[in-house]
């Protein structure tokens, strides 16, 4: 269950094209125990010159790591994991030119990882946990076309964001991650849209599990659990169809499809 409560913020002027800016907060709570809350905001100024996004927030949550590569996500046999801290982040982004928008960003926190068991006797003591700070640097990049940044029917949205993860940012580890998605729409009918999305991302070698690329949950490869297929590089292709039925309501139809693996020639 998500609770989600969001103020738009729009411009004065009614014939302006500048999108809102959203002042946020939800919540998530799941029949497995696991919590997540935070708090944000998404803020376009100067006429759309200035993009930021800030935002923090607490999880407690419980999954299932299937391990690493995609044999392993076949078999469907994984340990149950239990992860919680509290993770904050900022990010600036400035038009350069046209709708071509580039950045820097701060993203910091805490991550505690234990292995989620039962314990047998009172004498059994084992429970480890990996506590690791996060501090890693953000640059993002964005082209944005779309004719709509909630409803788009036409246009290309295309985002690259690297994340350098350092110890002298205050973080515990070393490591590299980079994504690239492209979407693009095209309109049918009056109403309707295909979207179509490709979304490449690659980690470095020394990266911890949790931060390694992945297919399933809501965004990338929908249908499989979460993380299901992890591994250091991963692709995947979706399209999917939106049909308008009246003002209120969309029905959508997709498909895709994807891969993990440990490097970009396998």
């Amino acid at each position: 269950m998500a609770a989600v409560g969001g103020y738009f913020l729009t411009p004065k002027d009614p014939e302006s094209d500048v999108p809102p800016s959203v002042l946020g907060a939800y919540g998530f709570v799941a029949e497995n125990d696991s919590t997540i809350f935070g708090a944000g905001v998404k803020l376009n100024l100067f006429d759309d010159k200035l993009r930021v996004t800030a935002g923090g927030g607490y999880a407690d949550v419980r999954y299932t790591f299937y391990g690493i590569n995609r044999e392993q996500g076949d078999l469907g046999i994984g340990l149950d994991i239990l992860q919680k801290g509290p993770l904050y982040f900022a990010k600036a982004r400035w038009k350069l030119f046209g709708r071509f928008y580039a950045g820097l960003g701060y993203l910091t926190g805490q991550i505690d990882t234990r292995v989620r068991f039962t314990r047998t006797s009172p004498s059994q003591l084992f429970d480890p946990t990996l506590s690791l700070d996060i501090g890693a640097l953000a640059i993002p990049l964005e082209l944005d076309s779309r004719d709509h940044e909630y409803f788009p029917r036409n246009g290309w949205l295309w985002q690259t964001d690297a994340m350098i993860y350092r110890d002298s940012l205050g973080g515990d580890f070393n490591a590299e991650t980079v994504k690239t998605a492209v979407n693009y729409y095209m309109p049918f009918r009056d109403n309707d849209a295909l979207a179509t999305r490709f979304v490449f991302r690659a980690t470095s070698e020394d990266a911890p599990f949790f931060i390694l690329s992945t297919l399933g949950g809501s965004t990338d490869l929908r249908g499989y659990p979460g993380g299901r297929y992890r591994d250091r590089m991963m692709y995947a292709l979706q399209t999917e169809y939106r049909w308008h039925l009246n003002d209120r309501w969309v029905m959508t139809g997709f498909a895709g499809f994807g891969e993990v693996a440990d490097a970009v020639s396998e």
